[in-house]
């Protein structure tokens, strides 16, 4: 398993910045340069920008461009786990769908049961093959609706 298995990609972790997620972590996006062996006008190395997912270990914080990589887990303590939307509360909910390929499902959902049987309400569902990216787009979608304050967080 690569530490990109259990981070958000870079557009998705560049988003979450964006949102105004806090930026300190495990993981990082890191820009850097890589040399090209190509005949320049200036030589014969050409300087192309790349972007590397890194620990934190790894990184000095006031030389690199960096954008914070997110764990399924550090998404998951920022969650709220539960929403209230017209007097009822919805739960945070979690799961594989079995389908081919596998999809890991996560949202927001009501369930009320008595006697004349169960009603179950969806407030937003997110698919996504990749955990970490199925919470992020929740997160987001938290954001959006007013629900969570990633600022609040920090």
């Amino acid at each position: 398993m690569t530490l990109k298995d259990i981070c958000t990609t870079q557009e998705t972790s560049r988003r979450l910045k964006e949102a105004g997620f806090p930026q300190e972590g495990l993981f990082y996006w890191v820009e850097c340069f890589q040399m090209i062996e190509k005949e320049t006008e200036k030589g014969v190395y050409e300087k192309k920008k790349i972007w590397l997912l890194e620990p934190t270990e790894n990184i000095n914080h006031s030389y690199h461009n960096y954008i914070r990589a997110f764990t399924f887990s550090e998404l998951w303590y920022l969650l709220p786990k539960m929403l209230e939307k017209d007097l009822e509360m919805f739960w945070i909910d979690l799961y594989v769908s079995l389908q081919n390929p596998p999809v890991n499902v996560i949202g927001y959902t009501y369930l009320d049961s008595n006697e004349k049987g169960c009603h179950i309400e969806i407030l937003v569902t997110i698919r996504k093959e990749l955990l970490q990216e199925a919470a992020a787009e929740l997160a987001l979608w938290c954001v959006k609706e007013g629900y969570l304050n990633p600022k609040k967080e920090e």
